[in-house]
């Protein structure tokens, strides 16, 4: 079953995420190619991304890496743009130094 907050996504776009449940955490986590899609959905939406957690592909588990990122709403207008900016830069650039072997789950 789907979390609620994940309902207004595609369905499709959140089966194609890892369910981080079994790790004790109630999230979804996409690879970069496709969280940033779903940045782009949000920012439809105009719902900004307070943040995010990494995850390491290991032998096919997902371990956590403990590197997050995060923004304080600030309530300004552009708050909606700045926090997606803000997303998709970390994680390129996490992507750059580190590889591809990352998955990434947002706070929205």
């Amino acid at each position: 079953m789907i979390n609620e907050k994940y309902k207004i996504l595609p369905y499709d776009v959140v089966e194609a995420g890892l369910n981080l449940e079994y790790i004790g955490r109630f999230e979804y986590a996409w690879k970069k190619d496709e969280i940033i899609i779903i940045l782009k959905i949000l920012g439809e939406k105009g719902i900004p991304v307070l943040g995010g957690d990494i995850y390491k592909i290991i032998d096919g588990r997902v371990e956590s890496t403990y590197d997050s990122w995060f923004i304080n709403n600030d309530g300004a207008s552009d708050f909606v743009e700045r926090s997606l900016d803000k997303a998709i830069s970390y994680i390129e650039k996490y992507e750059h130094i580190n590889g591809d072997e990352y998955v990434y789950a947002l706070v929205f």
